[in-house]
């Protein structure tokens, strides 16, 4: 599994190059989507993992439903981060297609 930093860095890298492109460029937003896919799935790996730890602590702790998922939360902070990235780069990635589709139109290559 790819270090979740590193996965991180690569979405971020591709947002910035995805930003700084014209809607002509399709060859480089379908390499800056073939980026994203791939960190998605790799972030998808370190989620499924977060979750496991989390209902491990989960299931661990005593108390309130309340109080177990505050616990749980605590022991496993990146859970949190890693779904708002993921949400995040969902959006991205369907964005980047839907260019990618507008530009093929504009230019006749349906």
């Amino acid at each position: 599994m790819k270090p979740l930093n590193e996965i991180l860095e690569r979405i971020q890298v591709a947002k910035e190059t995805y930003d700084c492109l014209k809607l002509t460029q399709v060859s480089d937003q379908s390499r800056i989507l073939r980026e994203l896919s791939v960190s998605y799935h790799d972030l998808n790996d370190h989620r499924i993992e977060a979750r496991e730890n989390w209902m491990f602590h989960y299931n661990e702790s005593k108390g309130s439903n309340a109080y177990r998922e505050k616990f749980a939360d605590h022991k496993v902070p990146d859970m949190y981060k890693i779904r708002r990235v993921m949400e995040a780069t969902k959006t991205l990635i369907e964005c980047v297609r839907s260019t990618i589709s507008a530009a093929k139109i504009d230019n006749g290559q349906s």
